[in-house]
């Protein structure tokens, strides 16, 4: 089996600015609101993340994008709020002109998903937290907060490694310094902060028990990042909504034992495999075809660009020379040029 490829695009999000995101596999949508910080390129390069979507993409195109200020989206931003990372998960969606869809929402793309979920209904199809909240205020105390904050701040390097092990704990020291090292790319150290305090002010209680929407929330039970007692307030107040609790402690679902998380989305889909299919085109399908017709288009006019470098090619050249050998007869004999009148 060939290896899952992925395709780099960009839109338009909230106040005009750019928004990079990322296509992957084959199948109905499951997109991905945006985490915390994230790199849709380098990410991919990472084992353990390149093969956690790739089985996801197996039976989804998986669409995942970089929020307004990490990774290759714009890097400066004014408005942290809930509404402007609707507003981003919007234009994405619009731009790729998904009509049905299933969200996979981890950690605090929760509170946006939920949102979404809640504002449109006929849209998404299921929603999946992995990791998530409902409430990013009762996440930790505001002295805890403060402190991570400035922690970022001041170390960038200090903060990432912390994190690091707060979100994976137990990882080899060589894989912590790299997801370190990937924070710190995805972001500058102020905006990693102001995403954090994002982070948790985010608040969905509003719109959760809106949500129509069949839902499953899967939390590890040792979660040290966001409490497993989290998930379970989500599955509370999101109506009918499942709770899967999940053995582990890591936070981000590529590490650890991502084969349930796996497992659990992929059977959401199967069980709710009517109403999943979006009306038209596959998404990966339609993107094929796109570049195919740009690649199509590019190379048509790739001899016609160059017959008019070179004059117009051999009937081109073969024309002047007529006309000159024409005029040259004219002028020995003596004859009148013919003369266009004008208008």
């Amino acid at each position: 089996m060939e290896p899952l490829e992925q395709r780099i695009r960009y839109c338009s999000g909230h106040g005009g600015r750019r928004i990079a995101y990322a296509v992957a596999g084959a199948g109905p949508p499951l997109v991905c609101p945006a985490w915390w910080v994230s790199h849709v390129e380098h990410d991919w390069e990472r084992p353990r993340f390149r093969g956690f979507f790739a089985a996801l993409g197996s039976r989804h195109t998986v669409v995942r994008y970089d929020r307004v200020g990490a990774g290759l989206s714009d890097r400066e931003r004014c408005d942290f709020t809930l509404e402007a990372e609707l507003a981003d998960l919007d234009a994405v969606v619009r731009h790729l002109r998904l009509e049905r869809l299933a969200l996979l929402a981890q950690s605090c793309g929760a509170p946006t998903g939920i949102a979404y979920a809640a504002r449109h209904p006929d849209a998404v199809t299921h929603l999946v937290l992995c990791g998530g909240y409902v409430n990013g205020g009762a996440l930790a105390s505001p002295d805890m907060k403060a402190a991570l904050m400035a922690l970022v701040r001041a170390s960038w390097g200090v903060g990432a490694k912390a994190l690091a092990d707060i979100f994976a704990p137990g990882i080899s020291v060589e894989e912590a310094n790299d997801l370190a090292a990937e924070q710190r790319a995805s972001a500058t150290a102020e905006m990693a902060a102001r995403l954090l305090q994002l982070t948790y002010d985010l608040d969905a209680r509003e719109d959760a028990p809106k949500v129509r929407c069949p839902t499953v929330v899967l939390h590890r039970t040792r979660d040290r990042a966001v409490p497993f007692e989290a998930g379970r307030q989500a599955a509370a107040v999101i109506p009918s909504a499942e709770l899967v609790p999940l053995d582990g402690n890591a936070h981000i679902p590529w590490y650890g034992d991502a084969r349930p998380t796996i497992d659990a989305v992929l059977r959401g889909r199967s069980r709710r495999r009517r109403g999943l299919c979006p009306p038209r085109r596959c998404l990966g399908d339609r993107l094929r075809a796109e570049d195919s017709s740009r690649e199509g288009l590019e190379g048509a006019s790739r001899p016609r660009r160059a017959a008019r470098e070179s004059g117009g090619g051999g009937r081109g050249r073969a024309s002047r020379g007529r006309l000159l050998a024409r005029s040259s007869h004219r002028r020995r004999s003596g004859a009148r040029p013919h003369r266009t009148r004008g208008l």
